[in-house]
């Protein structure tokens, strides 16, 4: 049927066809195939799809399976492998297909396509949630995650944007709720575990904006998915970070406690202690498996400016894969050593304590995730350039907005703004922070993304 719709009427006036697949995705939800297995995969919808993985991935290639030890890029494949299976996946990454086509062929009737895609994948996700004998954690995680890229797509082009800018924020909220419903062991191994694990990174997000504990830090949610696949260093080093989201929780409730100096000194101790634990936990993890990421990222901001070799082609995607993997480690420290300091000036010690080791200082961390952010600002990096910076940079812009004065940039902040008025890919990078609703103006100003006009130190 989907064969057959292609092949009639003039090219430039018809319909694509692909409503055809969407509305069978719609009309048999519940049936043991959502679409014909007749259906052929057109020579367009390959077309498509190629856009697509092109613009996304770094050097318009599929990441090479070492790459998945160190970032969040096995959910592509996993994708991938799902869209030739499951008629669901199919139609939700086909309107991603037909929308980033249309951005970048500028057709408008091709983004009429794949809005109609998207609302009919909308409706077929809620349906399968619905329908308990269709319940795969694998398939509808996979499903839900696409949705959030649609909108993501949207973002990355004002022109076509019909959504509310958090829409995306929406559809994470969804996916956790969906591993949530599963439980731990449903994703222990296949397509399920796969997304899982790279998932697992931008679900922490939210709850360390709003300052919320996070429900996959229980012991069952950092285990039981790893029964039988090994931690990689990326998943060691998320069981760290993903800690920071409940001591932001305990630190909105120490603020309470004003007339109550001696449960305000208590829980002040208490906060203090799981940030060392969690720093003994980040130097055991970068003297072990994650010993290899430091000497690398740091050997790369050695080089006296890394932005004068911006001319140059994207480093091989395992080399992003591992810088990635060391901003989340500059980030978590840049997370603790905030924490640590601001627990200090809350609560004096009883007792003459040692200042904060050279370690934990936030600053430190910023500066080297400024000084990083040219090693991936390139075109060949792709779409998944958001993937790999854009929370370090997020983290780095607050801090930045809280500490310098007014006025005047930094050297750290001036890198920012360079970084974010430097092409395409920058102006990306704007459009996704300014889709967050956390954001202030002054972290928009700190990134260069008002107007706002300063001196450099």
């Amino acid at each position: 049927m989907w064969a057959v719709a292609q092949e009639r009427g003039d090219p430039k006036n018809r319909p694509y066809g692909f409503e055809a697949a969407a509305y069978s995705v719609q009309d048999q939800i519940s049936a043991p195939m959502l679409l014909e297995k007749s259906l052929e995969r057109t020579a367009r919808e390959v077309k498509y799809l190629e856009v697509y993985w092109t613009s996304l991935l770094p050097h318009g290639q599929a990441f090479p399976p070492q790459a998945a030890r160190y970032s969040t890029t096995r959910w592509t494949s996993a994708i991938q492998d799902l869209y030739h299976k499951d008629p669901l996946v199919r139609v939700v990454l086909l309107a991603n297909a037909l929308t980033r086509t249309a951005q970048r062929i500028e057709d408008p009737s091709l983004m009429v396509q794949g809005r109609r895609l998207y609302g009919l994948s909308l409706q077929a996700v809620a349906r399968s949630l619905l329908d308990k004998k269709r319940q795969d954690s694998g398939r509808i995680l996979a499903a839900s995650g696409l949705l959030t890229s649609y909108e993501l797509l949207l973002n990355d082009d004002q022109r076509h944007s019909w959504l509310p800018a958090p829409a995306w924020l929406r559809h994470t909220s969804g996916e956790m709720a969906i591993i949530l419903a599963g439980g731990p062991e449903n994703f222990i191994h296949g397509s399920a575990h796969q997304l899982f694990v790279d998932y697992r990174l931008h679900l922490i997000y939210p709850y360390i904006q709003s300052r919320r504990h996070c429900p996959l830090s229980s012991l069952e949610w950092t285990n039981i998915p790893w029964s039988i696949h090994p931690k990689s260093p990326k998943d060691k080093l998320v069981d760290i970070l993903i800690e920071v989201p409940g001591i932001l929780e305990d630190m909105t409730i120490l603020k309470t406690l004003s007339s109550q100096p001696q449960e305000r000194y208590l829980l002040c101790q208490a906060l203090e202690e799981r940030c060392w634990r969690c720093d003994r936990q980040l130097l055991i993890w970068s003297t072990s498996c994650g010993n290899a990421i430091v000497d690398f990222v740091e050997s790369l901001i050695s080089v006296q400016d890394l932005s004068e070799n911006s001319a140059e082609s994207a480093p091989p995607s395992t080399y992003l894969a591992m810088a990635h993997l060391g901003m989340l480690y500059w980030t978590t420290y840049n997370l603790l050593s905030q924490i640590l300091s601001w627990l200090r000036q809350a609560a004096p010690s009883k007792n003459k304590t040692p200042p904060l080791p050279p370690r934990m200082d936030a600053h430190l961390y910023v500066h080297k995730v400024a000084l990083l952010i040219p090693y991936f600002n390139k075109p060949e990096v792709g779409s998944y350039l958001i993937s790999f910076i854009g929370f370090p940079v997020a983290v780095a812009a607050s801090f930045l907005a809280r500490e310098d004065s007014a006025g005047t940039y930094s050297e750290a902040r001036a890198l920012l703004v360079q970084a974010f008025s430097g092409g395409e890919r920058g102006k990306e990078l704007q459009r996704f922070l300014a889709s967050w609703p956390w954001l202030t103006r002054s972290e928009a100003d700190t990134l260069g993304m008002t107007g706002a006009q300063a001196t450099v130190n």
